[in-house]
């Protein structure tokens, strides 16, 4: 391999610290996304429901998690391409490894530590217990996205940690193929995984026995952290970063398009809906959304990082949208929101039958607003705690081994 080929310089600005604001913009607007998703079930289903277009918007909320893909893929390409460009092999793996292992498994298994002993309160109606011996099997070691794909498990509350376990899977492997390849294959490598990931989720909706294998399973999840692993590549590249720049706007206002136009003719997320080819739908259509549809998702967050990342213009209307203050923030502690938010829901919604028995006379659109409100700030202070009283002082030991921004993807 050419080490003089495979490194190049970045088109990156300099940013202090090597921080980039917007990022931290775009990871707030990804957890704002999945926490409304999830508090959609206030007065209905996570995809429909009473509520009108309040409803509609807080279901396709869903999407915030592909965004954190592309971010993910991203990042972790970014810092990996960096880190070849001055350790050699033990030390690019180990500071890799040991870097991801701080920022992870600290908050990760001492979540799952305090799920699994909460004290036996009404309030929390004793969900450690119900979890099986398998179910804490397949979330120690990463496999829950494969049980929960085969129908073979689900723990609603610990459900969100399926992408988490994707995102395992690709740290497990990926820091050997930007190793192995020059950034050419590894643009290549990009490209196919991206292709491959459609192909499979395609053929799973039309042959699978349920849409859930197409929409966890790992092989399925490929493209978002591939197609952002190759905004990383292109940024070292001058000729071909401004070729994606010049486009960037017009590519994501056709992916965009294109998904809202896939949504409206299949009707998007229903409950109970049958999203295969095969057989007539319950009650909708939404396999062409699952298939088609998460690779225009992730085309659509790759163009808005691209155009996040411009240096040309940095006083622009969306960046200053990203980079202000209040967002960037809710984007620092979004790994730690995004790991409690869904034990918050489950109590908050204890609490609310409790202090507010007639809370359903409240108007559906009010109701989920205020639900939604109200679980981003709790999740929030609960990440802002987790963050300061916990995670640093691990993150503290991370900083010594690199330089790197701090602007990460959770998990």
């Amino acid at each position: 391999m050419d080490r003089a080929e495979a490194i190049s310089p970045p088109v990156l600005p300099h940013f202090p610290a090597g921080r980039i604001p917007a990022l931290d913009g775009l990871r707030g607007c990804a957890i704002i996304l999945v926490i409304l998703f999830h508090s959609n079930v206030w007065f209905g289903g996570e995809f429909g429901g009473r509520g009108g277009p309040v409803s509609i918007l807080f279901g396709a909320g869903w999407i915030g998690v592909d965004l954190f893909f592309v971010l993910s893929g991203f990042l972790i390409t970014h810092l990996l391409l960096e880190d070849k460009a001055r350790e050699d092999r033990r030390r690019f793996l180990a500071n890799f490894y040991i870097r991801r292992i701080l920022r992870i498994f600290p908050l990760y298994y001492g979540f799952l530590l305090l799920y699994l002993t909460l004290p036996r309160a009404a309030v929390f109606n004793n969900l450690g217990s119900h979890v099986p011996v398998i179910g804490v099997v397949s979330l120690l070691l990463f496999f829950y996205n494969f049980l929960a794909g085969f129908g073979l498990i689900l723990i609603p509350t610990l459900h969100s940690f399926w992408s988490l376990c994707v995102e395992e899977h690709f740290y497990l492997l990926w820091p050997f193929l930007v190793w192995s390849l020059s950034q050419h294959g590894l643009m290549r490598l990009c490209l196919a995984l991206a292709v491959f990931s459609l192909a499979v989720r395609l053929a799973l909706l039309r042959f699978g026995p349920s849409f859930e294998i197409a929409y966890l399973i790992t092989p399925c999840r490929l493209d978002g952290l591939a197609l952002g692993a190759g905004v990383a590549l292109a940024l070292r590249h001058s000729g071909v970063w401004q070729a994606i720049r010049s486009r960037a706007l017009a590519i994501g206002m056709a992916a965009a398009a294109g998904f809202l136009a896939i949504g409206a003719v299949q009707g998007h997320f229903k409950d109970n809906v049958d999203f295969r080819f095969s057989r007539p739908p319950l009650r909708g259509d939404s396999s062409l959304i699952l298939g088609v549809g998460i690779t225009l998702a992730a085309v659509l967050f790759c163009s808005l990082l691209v155009l996040a990342l411009d240096p040309v213009r940095p006083s622009s209307l969306f960046l200053r949208v990203l980079e202000w203050r209040p967002l960037r923030s809710i984007g620092k502690y979004s790994f730690a929101m995004y790991v409690f938010h869904r034990l918050l829901f489950h109590i908050s919604s204890t609490l609310l039958v409790k202090l507010l028995p007639n809370y359903d006379r409240v108007p559906p659109w009010l109701g989920k607003t205020l639900g939604g409100l109200w679980l981003i700030a709790v999740a929030y202070a609960a990440g802002w705690l987790s963050y300061h009283l916990y995670e640093r002082h691990f993150l503290a030991l991370k900083r010594q081994r690199t330089a790197a921004p701090p602007a990460e993807m959770p998990g």
